[in-house]
């Protein structure tokens, strides 16, 4: 085997190593050389990636082509924005405030509305409690960041003059968007490095190397310095979304590393280091190519959206996947070779997994019946599954903006406001009708009561604004629905509910839907992927299995626990499917490699699993570390979408390595259609010699 290999890798060191492994083991100039290049392009576009700002306002969230985005910027355009900023006072005691601290709040709100810079004007609320004063104070038009830095003015103001027997809150969109901007900086600042520490902790500890893990780390380091340059010189800003970015390159870049140090390894049993780097590459070139592939088909499918931040995020991820897999083929070997010549790969692996397949192939039957009963229980719950995108679920419970906000919400009943905007040109603009349509709109459940009296702008348009109760966005869509029906009912169809709240809860249902279209269009390219690498149809449909099923069984354990889909976790599903699948490409590439040199169904199970086991197992252990890391981060839609992400990967491993090749035993169908013949080799090549271990050459 050795002799029949040697000329196609002799041919190939000269193309896939062009100028870069010199006549000797140790190439130190060149590595050096390429490693400077490389830090170089990635400090140049790092540069723009560390300086990138947070997106204040949120904008990314929100849908630009929707009616409810056309609806919101009219609103804007004739009735200005929603400015308000809410300020409560309660006594330190507790008690019904006293005539003096009454007073106190009067001078606060008489000395804000003379600050002409920051305020317009300030009103009493009024409210039943005797306990609570409240002041709407209306900040003067800004956009932007300087709209955060107007209303924290205000509020440092407020604080300024409270006397100490006085407690204060502050609540408003202006707070509310400065919380979930500093909280995403400091996410940004926490979660990156915790999941390089723990990968760099897991590769020593896998290959007892400090240097292999620092190669490992090198080309996913670059590749997110250069997508987050470019994702910030485009014009994007950080939002909740694109905070999960870096984590995710960071992880699936090691994971591919981690397969080319695993390649080398086996290689390095029986060639020289630099004759193991090129083997390495001649052998994975495909494999790589596929699987680079199918991880970006999962991420193009968030794509199908009309959320910016959804769109660039799998845009970005995509283009970011292309590039870690370039920069790990190409360099990867080259470094190891180089830094790590000596790297082994493990001596109990081949024992370890031939007793697993052994294991398998006793007890195949009973383990897809338990399989399917489990994965059954699991999609049953999927009919449960629902939405819920509350911008203030990103915070942590104990954030001071949430409690002040959930504090307004238990005593005024409500804080968020939405407008119903009747046309100048409708009948329901008489004043008549307009005060009809206000008094049937408080009698409606999810409606607390009028915000502000009724506002008519220049061109005639009248805007009725009320308080809505405390709700999720699956809540809300069933109130408005039920407000755009009646208002229908009443023969005005052209009168609509409009403002942000609308836009965010409509939005929610549009991402699901936007969701599951990807899902359905990344399904059929992965397994049309799959089928061509393998070159059979039948094991293209098979290989969908542990990657179709993970992410829809964790959704069904997810709504049985009665707990909502976010913006993030709804993501899960076509971007694991172009994770995992990765393991699973590998696993079958093999199998259909011993089955094209003539071995039985039985006995292509055990080689693949012996050749990919340990592989399959420390990328699964990577991917569910790097991306479970994030469960430690602040915000609730990086610890959902970590937690979900790490079980999916998990239950991916596991069906990799038990479900799927137990299927290959016990059903042979899925195997029809592969030549025996060793004339006809797979487009996914060989990963791995297929000669058997021997003696380490000398590198003399």
């Amino acid at each position: 085997n050795l002799e029949f290999r040697q000329p196609r890798i002799d041919a190939a060191r000269d193309v896939l190593c062009p100028g870069v492994m010199p006549h000797s083991d140790k190439p130190w100039f060149t590595s050096l050389a390429l490693a400077l290049a490389v830090g170089s392009v990635a400090a140049w576009f790092g540069a723009g990636h560390l300086g990138n700002q947070v997106d204040v306002t949120n904008r990314a969230l929100k849908s630009r082509l929707s009616q409810e985005a056309h609806d919101l910027a009219a609103l804007r355009r004739d009735f200005g924005e929603d400015r308000v900023l809410l300020l409560g006072f309660q006594a330190a005691s507790g008690l019904r405030l006293s005539a003096e601290e009454l007073r106190d709040v009067d001078a606060i709100g008489r000395d804000l509305a003379e600050q002409q810079r920051d305020v317009v004007s300030v009103d009493v609320v009024r409210q039943a409690d005797p306990s609570l004063a409240c002041l709407a104070v209306d900040l003067t038009p800004t956009t932007g960041p300087a709209q955060v830095e107007v209303a924290e003015r205000v509020v440092d103001r407020a604080r300024d003059l409270c006397p100490p027997t006085l407690e204060l809150r502050a609540t408003g969109q202006q707070l509310g968007e400065q919380a979930v901007a500093q909280a995403l900086g400091s996410e940004r600042e926490r979660v990156v490095p915790m999941v390089a520490l723990t990968l760099v902790a897991l590769l020593w500890f896998v290959y007892r190397r400090l240097r292999v893990a620092l190669v490992v780390l090198a080309a996913p380091g670059a590749s997110i310095a250069i997508t987050g340059g470019l994702f910030a010189w485009c014009g994007h800003r950080i939002d909740p979304v694109a905070t999960l970015l870096d984590p995710v390159l960071l992880t699936v870049g090691v994971a591919a590393g981690v397969h080319l140090v695993e390649g080398f390894a086996w290689h390095r049993l029986r060639e020289a280091p630099r004759e193991a780097a090129a083997s390495v590459r001649l052998h994975l070139r495909a494999p790589v190519l596929w699987t680079t592939i199918t991880t970006m088909v999962g991420f193009f499918g968030l794509t199908l959206t009309d959320l910016p931040a959804v769109v660039a995020f799998g845009a970005y991820a995509a283009f970011g996947v292309a590039l870690v897999s370039c920069l790990a083929f190409w360099c990867v070997p080259i470094w190891l070779a180089t830094f790590v010549p000596s790297v082994q790969p493990a001596r109990a692996n081949r024992t370890i997994w031939i007793a697993h397949s052994q294991w398998l192939t006793r007890r195949a039957t009973t383990i897809l019946a338990v399989s399917v009963l489990v994965l059954s229980a699991a999609f049953a719950g999927l009919s449960r599954s629902h939405v819920d995108n509350d911008p203030l679920r990103l915070l942590a419970e104990n954030h001071t903006f949430r409690r002040d906000h959930d504090w307004f919400v238990n005593r005024l009943g409500g804080v968020e406001t939405v407008g119903i905007r009747i046309p100048a040109a409708s009948d329901a603009a008489t004043p008549d009708r307009i005060a009809l349509l206000g008094a049937d709109l408080v009698e409606h459940a999810d409606v607390v009561g009028f915000a502000r009296p009724p506002r008519r702008a220049e061109n005639g348009d009248v805007l009725l604004s009320v308080l809505l109760a405390p709700g999720g966005s699956a809540s809300r869509v069933a109130t408005f629905d039920s407000i755009d029906a009646r208002l229908a009912t009443f023969g005005f169809p052209e009168v609509r509910v409009v403002g942000t709240a609308v836009q965010i809860a409509r939005d929610s249902v549009r991402l699901v839907r936007g969701q599951l279209a990807g899902i359905l269009l990344v399904i059929p390219l992965l397994g049309v992927v799959v089928a061509l690498g393998l070159r059979s149809w039948r094991l293209g449909v098979l290989s969908l299995l542990p990657n179709a099923a993970p992410a829809a069984a964790l959704y069904g354990i997810v709504a049985w626990l009665d707990r909502p889909l976010s913006v993030a976790t709804v993501m899960i599903g076509s971007t694991m499917m172009g994770l995992v699948i990765d393991d699973t490409i590998h696993l079958m590439h093999h199998y259909v490699q011993s089955l094209r040199r003539g071995r039985t169904p039985r006995r292509a199970v055990l080689d693949a699993m012996t050749r990919t086991g340990r592989a399959i197992s420390v990328t699964s252990v990577v991917l569910a570390l790097g991306l479970g890391v994030g469960v430690f981060g602040s915000l609730e839609s990086t610890i959902e979408f970590s937690a979900l992400a790490a079980g999916t990967v998990v239950i991916a491993w596991l069906l990799d390595v038990v479900v799927l090749p137990a299927t290959l035993l016990v059903f042979p169908f899925w195997s029809r259609g592969v030549s025996r013949s060793s004339t006809a080799p797979s487009r996914i090549r060989d990963t791995h010699p297929v000669s058997t271990p021997c003696p380490t050459p000398s590198t003399s």
